[in-house]
């Protein structure tokens, strides 16, 4: 009987009596969790030649991407992924892709990790971009896997740089007067921004904030989301702001923080926000990051902290203002408790900062 060439896989006769006693199987592959070398069938046949014809079969389908580019490659399986992902995502796949130029045009099977860590290493790019790099890569040696032009991925391998932790980066004590005078004004969104930086909300936690979340007897806001800690807890409202509060409660729009709209009163987005109001906000005031790069609207929540920091706020009652887990203290999680009254007085001590 002739020999299959090498990685063609066999034909065998099972023991016992059966219906389909001939078996097509793929080449052996080793498999790591059970420390040897299995074979996947392709499935059963009545005789050997049946068996040996789908063996056939498979290996032709198998053959035609044996020799594929990583450019042949990429160009077939992002036809079918791009389909199934977000705009977004695939533009992060679309970028990361030219990063591998200098391997486009080798064979798939030629491909090792030492490949791709090249190009990575070289790649002078945020972690982000090398991260996108290496999923992009992992994804297409899976996609080649699937078809046996590889038996690992060798993607797993890379190893990226370790990841640097961007330093925060919250408003100058000049910065926030500027904000104050500018909202004393009116001008643009300051006093939005002024309602962020007294509160601590994350800005989506705000903009979800309806009217009556604000309670005028009480001074208080409710609501929050993201965390366990953050959801539903109750923000006092320092006097400063309370006149702003009660301009945008006036409105009686949809949410609390609401913008113009062509049938009234409209919810603002998050997006929206950044872009629109809070960016040019702070352009029109000349505030920027000490680098000359914009603030996002979380260093409003960085500042809320740092000044209760330094007024000497209770850390437990800032944590339950801001929604941070106590981090999983039996002493302050369950024998501590925070009253309504605790969070007011902790509130007073930013009264001059508005």
């Amino acid at each position: 009987m002739k020999r299959n060439p090498n990685k063609y896989g066999s034909v065998k006769k099972l023991s016992g009596r059966r219906v389909r006693p001939f078996g097509a199987y793929k080449p052996a592959l080793r498999n790591t969790e059970k420390g040897c070398y299995c074979q996947e069938p392709i499935g059963y046949y009545e005789t050997r030649e049946e068996a040996m014809q789908a063996l056939n079969d498979w290996n032709k389908t198998r053959g035609t991407k044996t020799n594929y580019t990583l450019k042949e490659l990429y160009e077939e399986w992002s036809k079918k992924a791009y389909k199934k992902i977000s705009k977004s995502t695939a533009d992060c796949y679309r970028s990361a892709w030219n990063y591998l130029a200098p391997i486009h045009s080798m064979k798939v099977r030629e491909i090792r990790t030492g490949h791709f860590q090249d190009i990575i290493d070289g790649t002078e790019k945020s972690w982000s971009t090398l991260h996108n790099i290496k999923v992009l890569c992992g994804l297409l040696e899976s996609y080649a896997m699937q078809y046996d032009v590889i038996e690992k991925n060798y993607a797993e391998f890379i190893e990226l740089p370790p990841k640097q932790q961007a330093e925060k980066e919250c408003f100058s004590e000049e910065q926030v007067r500027i904000i104050e005078q500018a909202a004393r004004e009116n001008i643009l969104w300051s006093r939005v921004i002024m309602i962020l930086i007294c509160t601590g909300w994350r800005i989506s936690e705000l903009l979800e904030l309806k009217c009556e979340d604000y309670n005028l007897t009480d001074l208080t806001l409710i609501g929050g989301k993201k965390t366990e800690n953050g959801k539903n807890r109750t923000v006092p409202v320092e006097l400063g702001i309370k006149p702003y509060l009660d301009e945008q409660a006036a409105h009686h729009g949809p949410r609390l923080i609401c913008k113009p709209g062509k049938d009234g009163w409209e919810p603002i987005t998050s997006d929206y926000f950044r872009k629109f109001c809070f960016k040019q906000t702070l352009d029109a005031l000349g505030i920027h990051r000490s680098d000359g790069s914009d603030f996002t609207p979380h260093a409003t929540r960085h500042t809320f902290a740092s000044i209760a920091h330094r007024a000497g706020m209770d850390p437990l009652v800032l944590k339950k203002i801001i929604g941070h887990s106590p981090k999983a203290d039996v002493t302050e999680k369950v024998y501590i408790h925070i009253d309504d009254e605790q969070l007011r007085e902790g509130m007073d001590l930013l009264g001059k900062i508005s």
